[in-house]
């Protein structure tokens, strides 16, 4: 026996020494994939953002993308499992018309003019009108007008308006500023590289075009703040039972016909395309691969329990052949 071991203990040795080498083999193959990793972003990208991802490269605020629905999106889904009162949002966002490439401020050409008045005309016609067919009737009713602060956008929002007197014109809001929302994909590289868009107008334009939809794009009641209140209430309450169930949010009263909401946003392309990547939860770096011409319009429809759906995108059957501009 004493023999059969001493001839074990090389063997032993030989195995520990074998799976040190293959550990060594495993650690540089490991090496040189990182490597040839850096050296693929290297090339792909600028050298610069050699070390970054492309998540990092592009600069977005938004949450990472994931494959499935995240039902508290806007922060306003109930904690619990209860119903979610409120009213259908259906967000309109229009770009603003034509305007002058040659002048610095950028204003709307006659073309652009006219293409703002047929928007607010059709807008009006809407309104006028009841929609009609076998889920029910829905009688539009605009509860707000808003522009950017941008001088195409805020002639182009005028015009409408004219044609809108009852609608409540907001302030001008510079939040819905044209900008870059996000390095979008698979053009961006080659836009940093060409010095088409810097990271410091990423850094300044991300941050607040997504702070633009958030304030516009959600639901119209926050259940998890109404939850509490409800809880407060409660407490306050002789007849308080600790963790109730509770029946209807203290803010919604519950109606049996389906309550809509109608808005209208006047702003920019690249905000529009940005809005209904993040509202329809796809990659927001794809919205250069939508495209919309000058006083297209695009509807965002958002349900009370979350659900978001696009009615439309970029319609503009307002408009003559001729009358269709992209610039």
């Amino acid at each position: 026996a004493p023999a059969v071991l001493a001839g074990a203990l090389p063997v032993r040795r030989l195995c520990s020494e074998a799976r040190c080498e293959d550990a060594g083999i495993v650690a540089a193959a490991a090496a040189a994939t990182k490597d040839k990793q850096r050296l693929y972003r290297r090339e792909r990208f600028l050298d610069t953002h050699a070390d970054q991802t492309f998540d990092e490269v592009i600069s977005s605020p938004a949450l990472p993308w994931k494959r499935g629905w995240n039902d508290d999106w806007d922060g306003r889904h109930p904690s619990s499992g209860s119903k979610c009162p409120g009213k259908t949002r259906h967000i309109l966002l229009i770009r603003h018309g034509q305007y002058d490439l040659d002048d610095s401020e950028h204003g709307l050409t006659e073309l652009g003019t006219r293409q703002a008045m047929l928007t607010g005309k059709r807008l009006a016609a809407q309104a006028a009108g009841l929609k009609k067919d076998r889920y029910g009737e829905v009688k539009i009713k605009y509860s707000m007008l808003v522009s950017s602060n941008v001088l195409r956008a805020q002639q182009t929002a005028a015009i409408i308006a004219r044609e809108l007197p009852s609608v409540p014109r907001l302030p001008d809001d510079p939040l819905l500023a044209e900008g870059w929302p996000v390095l979008p994909w698979p053009q961006g590289p080659g836009f940093l590289k060409e010095g088409k868009v810097l990271p410091a107008t990423l850094l300044e334009d991300a941050p607040r075009i997504e702070a633009a939809f958030r304030r516009y794009i959600r639901r119209d009641i926050d259940h998890k703040r109404v939850s509490l209140k409800e809880k407060a209430l409660a407490q306050l309450s002789d007849g308080f039972v600790p963790d109730a169930p509770s029946s209807t949010p203290i803010d919604a009263s519950p109606s049996k016909e389906e309550e809509h909401e109608f808005m209208i946003i006047v702003c920019h392309m690249n905000v529009i395309r940005y809005f209904v990547a993040r509202a329809l939860q796809i990659p927001p770096e794809t919205w250069l691969r939508m495209r919309g011409n000058n006083c297209g319009l695009t509807e965002i429809i958002i349900k009370p329990n979350g659900q978001v759906s696009l009615g439309t995108f970029a319609d503009v059957g307002h408009l003559a052949i001729e009358q269709v501009t992209f610039h």
